[in-house]
Parts: C-alpha cells; structure tokens; sequence
C-alpha cells in the first residue's frame, strides 16, 4: 500500500502534491470527507484477516469504493479517486476479491 502511496506522489515529477495544494482541490476533498461517512465499511468487517474475507466483504468493500469514486468523481481538478485506489485495490488484491 505504501508503494502506491509514493508512486502516486511521484508520478509526473510530483504533479500530483502540487495539485492537490489548491484551493479549490482541498476544498472538494474537505467535502468528501464531510460526505464519505455514508461510505464507511463495517468496523466488524477488518476483525478477520484480509486473506480471509468472502462475498460479503468483498460486496461491501466494492460497495464502499463505488461510494467514494461518486464522491471523488466530483473533483475535476485532480484524480482524488487515485487517493483511495491506493489503499483499495491492495486490500482487493489481498483479499482475492476478484475471484469471489
């Protein structure tokens, strides 16, 4: 997950930081974050291993990542969308989600 976080950071000679310091960026992000509670997970769901995770978890974390791209999709002025992408889609991996 890390390993995304700075390819993120680095991509495009670091594009990504300088865009996401306007104004107009953090204020789109400030209202995400307002609006993404009724994107949560459920808490119980990360009790149990990732690598042990069935449909059910599966169903909701998928849920929860189309939640947050309707919210980031928002955002026209920066991908917010690679933000979550680069927790998401290793917890997807490890989770084998697209073999449930």
């Amino acid at each position: 997950m890390m390993t995304n976080y700075l390819e993120l950071l680095c991509k495009d000679g670091g594009q990504f930081v300088f865009d996401f310091q306007k104004e107009e960026v953090q204020l789109c992000v400030s209202n995400i974050v307002k609006q993404a509670d009724h994107c949560k997970m459920y808490d119980n769901m990360f009790k149990k291993p990732i690598s042990q995770f069935k449909e059910r978890e599966c169903r909701i974390l998928k849920q929860s990542k189309k939640c947050l791209k309707d919210l980031a999709d928002r955002c026209q002025e920066i991908s917010v969308m690679d933000v979550f992408n680069a927790a998401y889609n290793p917890i997807e991996e490890a989770a084998k989600c697209n073999q449930v």
